[in-house]
């Protein structure tokens, strides 16, 4: 993983933060993560990990050449089997890449 968290580091700062709250009280501290959303439709940490958190957010960093309906399997895939919010629908090589999912790729299905 380039300069990020591995899954050691991730799950010592998950108990750091479940240690803090349960010392606060009013609010909570949310534990959540960007994570690589693999040319397969995987993410680069494992479900056993991904699943202690509040919040995933899944972005394509790679593999841009993908045709649409490629990239749109890639990107349902890591959907499933939890939600997991997407960001950069666009890459940010714009110029030099399409957007990985159009609005109407939205309602396509997992069986293109």
């Amino acid at each position: 993983m380039v300069r990020g968290l591995d899954s050691r580091g991730l799950l010592r700062q998950i108990d750091q933060i479940e240690v803090l709250n349960t010392k606060l009280t009013g609010f909570r501290v949310l534990k959540g993560i960007e994570v690589d959303i693999l040319e397969d439709g995987g993410l680069n940490l494992p479900d056993a990990v991904l699943g202690r958190l509040d919040l995933v957010v899944g972005a394509v960093h790679s593999k841009f050449h993908l045709t649409r309906a490629q990239q749109t399997r890639r990107i349902l895939k890591a959907m499933d089997p939890y939600p997991l919010m997407q960001t950069r629908g666009s890459s940010r090589a714009t110029l030099r890449a399409r957007p990985a999912v159009s609005a109407a790729d939205t309602t396509a299905s997992t069986s293109l």
